[in-house]
């Protein structure tokens, strides 16, 4: 086991311990993902591994997803200059449980001083949360 995983276990037993319901530990993994694409992190490979069933997808579907991220993230910079910021939104996330979805509420600060409220949604995957496809 790397550090990479001792890491993830550690906060999953925190976050369990805080006492945080299912939609809040969801609406947190949603943030972190999209924190991620921010211009000081700019991890896209990252941020695609959040996505449920990413690794499973045929490799040129994954470059595919890889290259329409990195153009969404042109776009902001182009739009925006570049996103700053991402935090939670004061919005609840709210559980389906139909669908077995948590949508969450994000923020999405840019460098031009606007923010964007983007909804997340969320399924639990092996005692963590992933970006539904």
């Amino acid at each position: 086991m790397n550090c990479k995983h001792l890491l993830i276990i550690a906060m999953a037993l925190l976050a369990a311990c805080s006492g945080m319901t299912g939609e809040q530990k969801a609406a947190e993994e949603a943030r972190d993902y999209y924190t991620l694409l921010t211009d000081g992190e700019r991890d896209v490979d990252g941020f695609l591994q959040g996505r449920d069933g990413y690794d499973s997808l045929p490799a040129d579907y994954q470059r595919q997803l890889k290259d329409a991220t990195e153009m969404f993230l042109r776009d902001i910079e182009k739009r925006h200059r570049g996103l700053t910021t991402v935090t939670l939104s004061d919005n609840e996330p709210r559980r389906d449980s139909t669908l077995g979805i948590v949508y969450t509420f994000v923020l999405l600060g840019y460098a031009d001083s606007t923010a964007e409220e983007i909804v997340v949604p969320m399924v639990e995957r092996s005692g963590g949360w992933k970006m539904k496809n």
